[in-house]
């Protein structure tokens, strides 16, 4: 996990670059040139959907999701740890549902392309269900953890 950990960072910072640099060179086109262009949008609204994907397994994996925790903060170990096996009891059948219907939309719209660039839709819809396997992976992977260990996670 560790590889696609690092793998994922490229593609995480390179699509953040893209969006950048995208957006600029839009901005510069519109209103320094008076003469948008069409394809920045459709670039910068598919690496946003994809660095969004990318983000949330990152933040999953080093435990930087949002979270409140003024109730677990005060809970004795045992608690916590079952707080913590419950939080990801309930996030794993949703990656489950992303996997599921993500797929089914990959290899349902690989026949329509985006608007400007004809990119089959597939391919955009195909961040859902490889992010999902990943995301079940780490949550089962942390379960066993916490469960091996004794205590929750932090």
């Amino acid at each position: 996990m560790k590889a696609i950990e690092k793998v994922l960072e490229v593609v995480g910072v390179s699509l953040m670059a893209t969006i950048c640099v995208v957006v600029f060179t839009g901005v510069v086109f519109r209103y320094g040139l008076r003469s948008p262009l069409g394809w920045i949008e459709e670039i910068a609204r598919y690496a946003l959907v994809w660095v969004t994907y990318v983000g949330s397994f990152l933040a999953l994996r080093r435990g930087r999701h949002l979270s409140i925790d003024v109730l677990v903060s005060r809970a004795n170990p045992k608690l916590k740890k079952l707080l913590d096996i419950a939080a990801r009891l309930v996030m794993l059948p949703l990656f489950l549902v992303m996997v599921g219907f993500g797929g089914y939309y990959a290899a349902n719209f690989f026949n329509q392309g985006t608007p400007y660039f004809k990119i089959p839709l597939g391919i955009v819809y195909s961040i859902l269900p490889v992010i999902g396997v990943l995301l079940v992976l780490e949550i089962v992977t942390q379960m066993v953890t916490v469960l091996r260990r004794g205590e929750a996670a932090e």
